[in-house]
């Protein structure tokens, strides 16, 4: 009886010892080669903004009409919360910018480490370009 107690003890032991050792661990995915900033003339961000958000990556394509569209990742190199304002600008094809009634800046937030895309179609098939604007909302 008695060594069927220590017994049980033991295995017991050995289990709750095992168990402790199961460890599960997490990293972001990109730890070793985190993402670089683009440079691209079409790209303009306020310099405090830019120390904390900036764009990885642009793709455009022409979609249904003619349209373009663009797609911008963008990455929050901070561990903290940060909100900002974007817009894209859209150009002609000799350069002249295309006023529309929403050519305003859009409010948006990305968390700490979080990447995010911002998408916009041309209003128009006429625009052939674009420029993206970020500025860091200082509310």
């Amino acid at each position: 009886m008695h060594r069927k107690i220590l017994l049980t003890l033991g295995f017991t032991a050995m289990l709750g010892l095992t168990a402790c050792q199961t460890v599960n661990t997490y990293e972001p995915r990109d730890q070793i080669n985190p993402p670089t900033q683009l440079v691209d003339k079409r790209i303009v961000t306020d310099s405090t903004l830019n120390k904390k958000v900036f764009v990885t990556g642009i793709d455009h394509a022409e979609g249904a009409g003619g349209h373009l569209r663009v797609q911008a990742q963008i990455f929050n190199r901070t561990k903290r919360y940060k909100r900002f304002s974007y817009k894209f600008e859209w150009f002609d094809q000799d350069g002249f910018l295309i006023e529309t009634p929403t050519s305003g800046f859009i409010a948006s937030q990305i968390e700490g480490g979080e990447a995010k895309n911002l998408v916009s179609v041309a209003p128009t098939a006429a625009a052939k370009d674009f420029r993206l604007k970020l500025i860091e909302n200082v509310r």
